[in-house]
């Protein structure tokens, strides 16, 4: 789901201010700086010894696709990359700089995908199966997708269209 969302929205993403998120002044990079993915376990380290132990690592989308430009490798999802980077899960993805500066000038991946396609408000002690059927229907969202686009089984019918199960 990352993936495709964040592709869908490749062109806006430099463009999104990380001071909305941050409370601390961002300096200015320069206006050639962009925004990458990174890792979280780098923030710890010096680049010399992130270089060092094989953890540098950056990628950005590229042509309908992820580029670790680090390492000049192309990868088909953002998952891909990290899989790839070994000893690491999607909850651990950065977005922003990581310029070894020590300034916190980065979100977290759920911050950006949030931003990107922000959830509607939720209403406590909601039913369990509404919030189950609203990551549904906001999946189908993320995937250009439709309800009319789904098919339904049913007991007497066997399977129809959604807009025909909804008629019946």
């Amino acid at each position: 789901m990352a993936t495709q969302l964040i592709l869908k929205n490749a062109d806006k993403l430099n463009d999104v201010n990380l001071g909305n998120f941050i409370t601390v002044p961002i300096p200015n990079y320069g206006r050639n700086a962009q925004k990458s993915f990174f890792l979280h376990r780098e923030l710890v380290h010096t680049k010399e010894s992130a270089k060092r132990l094989g953890i540098y690592r950056h990628c950005k989308p590229y042509k309908g696709h992820f580029l670790d430009y680090i390492v000049g490798k192309e990868f088909a999802t953002l998952e891909d990359w990290v899989e790839e980077c070994g000893y690491a899960s999607m909850d651990d993805v950065m977005f922003g700089f990581n310029k070894f500066d020590g300034n916190h000038t980065y979100i977290t991946l759920n911050q950006l995908i949030d931003h990107l396609d922000p959830m509607p408000p939720m209403i406590l002690n909601q039913d369990p199966e509404m919030v189950e059927l609203t990551k549904f229907v906001t999946k189908l969202h993320v995937d250009e997708l439709s309800l009319t686009s789904l098919m339904v089984r049913t007991h007497t019918y066997g399977l129809l269209t959604y807009t025909e199960y909804m008629e019946e």
